[in-house]
């Protein structure tokens, strides 16, 4: 049986910290804490050694930027995603720097070819790493693509970045035995999740956006 994640959860709104909580035991993770301040924080991971830390950028104490710094200069293993709500792209690079976590924003993406994301997508990640991001990339956003595949993860049920309103996971492709016309052949198959924001959308439209994923994956010479 396979170890769950261990997660610790940090946010001063109690609302958000415990909201986040249920999220990620209703996905199975194995949150072994949840605290409201930037030092608790750093007692409690150097306690409970979480293999994740989930904390909000703006926290009393210590902000979520000095927590992982601090945490970081003392050797603490865990990895560490800074959720904020802020649109503000010096901090974004900031945590990018620390090793935290920013989902910038490729804009029009629908009316554009594969060829055409892909270089926005280059030069997206270029200027996050050197600092050149625009406030408009941080606050824009509404859909995160996440490929968790590279890491051997082959399935990704993933938390929405704030204030978007849905994010969709990738897994790796593995191979495994299909049903084809009758017959049992070998077939690449990948898993692809999406979390979505009932406020904004409902399973249905959920549903119906993984189908268009699909069938599109099958014609990819059509993209």
């Amino acid at each position: 049986m396979n170890r769950r994640i261990r997660v610790l959860v940090a946010d001063d709104h109690t609302i958000v910290a415990e909201g986040l909580t249920r999220l990620l035991r209703d996905h199975d993770f194995d949150v072994v804490g949840a605290v409201g301040d930037g030092h608790h924080l750093i007692d409690a991971a150097k306690r409970l050694h979480p293999d994740v830390i989930v904390t909000d950028l703006s926290m009393p104490g210590l902000t979520g930027l000095d927590v992982l710094a601090r945490l970081r200069a003392e050797g603490v293993a865990s990895k560490i995603i800074v959720l904020t709500m802020h649109n503000d792209a010096n901090l974004a690079t900031i945590a990018i720097r620390g090793g935290g976590l920013v989902a910038p924003a490729l804009h029009d993406v629908n009316v554009k070819t594969i060829d055409a994301v892909s270089h926005e997508f280059a030069d997206l990640v270029r200027r996050a790493r050197a600092g050149g991001l625009r406030s408009s990339e941080m606050s824009d956003a509404t859909i995160t693509v996440t490929n968790l595949g590279d890491l051997g993860v082959e399935s990704a049920y993933a938390i929405i970045y704030p204030p978007q309103v849905a994010i969709v996971g990738f897994g790796r492709i593995v191979e495994r035995p299909w049903v084809l016309d009758g017959r049992i052949e070998p077939r690449s198959v990948a898993t692809v999740s999406v979390s979505a924001d009932h406020r904004a959308t409902d399973g249905r439209e959920a549903g119906l956006f993984l189908t268009a994923i699909d069938r599109a994956l099958q014609a990819p010479e059509a993209l």
